[in-house]
């Protein structure tokens, strides 16, 4: 290609919502091209493959709903999961969600637990650390909730919002409370019933088609570099010259401040203000068969990760025949100015041994089980949400949609998206 290219509709990024949006332009025959920064299509999506072992970017199952993404997705052979979720706090575990299985502690412990949550203050979402105490008491608040959160999104839980929240977490409700005071409770209370896993291939599989169908389309490990709006041009980092009539971005919103100059001062202003974190991944396989949770979530601060997940428990076929695989995530809140340089609070060493250290403690599993450790870091792993993050990003998207460049996906929209809702953003871009 030469380089003064033009395109009707120009896709930058490749992940689930870009190769949608590329679905679109498919069906709609649309004079399209699709810009990937990595060397593969696939986003956080795509899997990697060690020796025999599969594992996924982070947890992923799917429980998508919507018709336009089961059609996709379910051209995959899946076999459906119940969402067992575990917990552990000071060396105990919990069935999820943990309010509601409070037995393993002491009787003074619950009995606290169920005092504050009697007396818990009115319903305030004034802050996400509010929210969290008006819906549970401060004790279940301050000794579980609060301290996981923290971990998680690796900030003050007083400067987030509670505009994300909506149903991903479960609403109190004080006969479940005081019922798994006396018993683990038999129900699924998670907020899904049942979760769907491709039986070979990793989450990646449920997108395997698309991939191949959007590939002749795109250009590989070529990153956009810079991009003018007046102009309707983008520079690649190859020196390809491209011109558009419509860009469709998935590009996290605050890296525009990177790649546009003529970004107006209060425009550059809410893409600094935004948040997120990064996750390094421990990706661990083991030598034998090991019947994890599907996963967990860990609330101690002396284990670095805050998640684990088993792919070996997700899918079999994951994992060599007599052997199991476990992944440890950790989050890293992150601003642009610190884009490149990453300041990490654990480093990779110290997060491997901490891996190792807790497979020891809690499963028993020691240095000569374990067949090889990987570790990798996502840049962009899930958008933090303060007071200003909705003003900041309607700001931002709206000057972008005026210069014709529409914006979808979790980084596009700068939303709390799951695969199937991701798929949708990218699926519906054409038509803003």
């Amino acid at each position: 290609m030469g380089k003064n290219e033009h395109f009707e509709i120009l896709i930058i990024g490749a992940g689930i919502a870009g190769l949608a949006a590329a679905k679109s332009c498919l069906e709609k025959q649309k004079h399209f091209h699709v810009l990937e920064a990595n060397s593969k299509l696939g986003g956080i999506l795509r899997n990697f493959k060690i020796n025999e072992f599969t594992f996924d970017h982070a947890v992923h199952l799917s429980f998508a709903t919507e018709n336009a993404v089961r059609k996709e997705f379910d051209k995959a052979p899946y076999h459906e999961l119940e969402p067992e979720a575990r917990n552990i706090a000071d060396g105990l575990w919990f069935k999820h969600p943990i309010q509601n299985n409070l037995h393993p502690l002491n009787v003074a412990e619950k009995v606290e637990c169920i005092s504050k949550f009697l007396n818990r203050p009115d319903y305030d979402e004034s802050s996400f650390k509010t929210w969290l105490i008006s819906q549970y008491g401060d004790k279940i608040a301050q000794k579980y909730h609060i301290r996981y959160n923290q971990k998680y999104w690796d900030t003050d839980l007083s400067s987030m919002s509670t505009d994300w929240i909506k149903n991903r977490l479960r609403q109190p409700d004080f006969l479940e409370i005081l019922e798994g005071t006396y018993q683990e409770r038999a129900s699924n209370d998670y907020y899904i019933q049942s979760m769907r896993y491709p039986d070979t291939g990793g989450y990646q599989a449920f997108i395997g088609p698309l991939i191949n169908q959007v590939l002749p389309h795109s250009a590989l490990g070529d990153p956009v570099v810079k991009i003018f709006p007046s102009k309707k041009i983008v520079i690649t980092k190859s020196g390809r010259q491209i011109s558009y009539t419509t860009l469709i971005s998935t590009i996290p919103l605050p890296l525009y401040c990177k790649l546009i100059e003529e970004l107006p001062q209060g425009i550059a202003d809410d893409c600094r203000k935004l948040k997120w974190t990064t996750v390094d991944l421990t990706s661990v396989a083991i030598s034998y068969e090991m019947d994890f949770p599907l996963w967990f979530y860990i609330y101690d601060k002396d284990v670095f990760a805050a998640r684990c997940h088993s792919p070996s428990k997700k899918s079999k076929n994951n994992a060599p025949e007599g052997c199991s695989s476990i992944q440890f995530e950790v989050y890293t809140s992150q601003k642009i100015e610190d884009f490149d340089k990453i300041e990490k609070t654990h480093s990779k060493q110290n997060q491997i041994d901490n891996a190792k250290n807790f497979l020891q403690t809690q499963f028993g599993i020691h240095e000569g089980d374990i067949r090889f450790v990987d570790f990798r870091t996502l840049k962009f792993g899930n958008v933090i949400f303060q007071h200003d993050t909705s003003s900041s990003v309607e700001n931002i998207r709206a000057w972008l949609s005026d210069r014709s460049i529409q914006t979808c996906g979790r980084f596009g929209e700068w939303a709390y998206l799951w695969s199937n809702q991701a798929f949708l953003s990218g699926l519906n871009a054409l038509s803003k």
